[in-house]
């Protein structure tokens, strides 16, 4: 049986929900809020994200080249959006994104 694990982290930004979601729900920002050793690179997105958006990634750890394919499975702007894994390096991914409005600034 394999053990499931979660990871929960929140970060409070002074800008607008509406802008916070449109700068994370962007596949090509990714790569600016990546590590640099990581060698993140997106191989194939689409320009606008969906239910059903494939995003292709290739990334490196250490001396090991993966790719990763994520799948939009939860579209909801501007307060929330899950991408899960495809294929990739995890036997299960959810990536779960909220964004909420809060003093002035959103709690994501």
């Amino acid at each position: 049986m394999t053990t499931v694990y979660t990871l929960t982290r929140e970060q409070w930004l002074p800008k607008p929900v509406e802008l916070v979601f449109e700068f994370f729900s962007r596949p090509e920002n990714l790569q600016s809020i990546t590590p640099p050793w990581l060698d993140f690179r997106i191989v194939e997105a689409p320009p606008n994200l969906s239910v059903g958006s494939l995003i292709h990634y290739y990334l490196r750890w250490r001396l090991v080249s993966l790719r990763w394919t994520t799948e939009i499975t939860v579209w909801d702007p501007p307060r929330h959006f899950v991408d899960t894994q495809i294929s990739g390096p995890y036997t299960l991914w959810e990536h779960e994104h909220r964004f909420v409005p809060d003093a002035n600034g959103t709690r994501m």
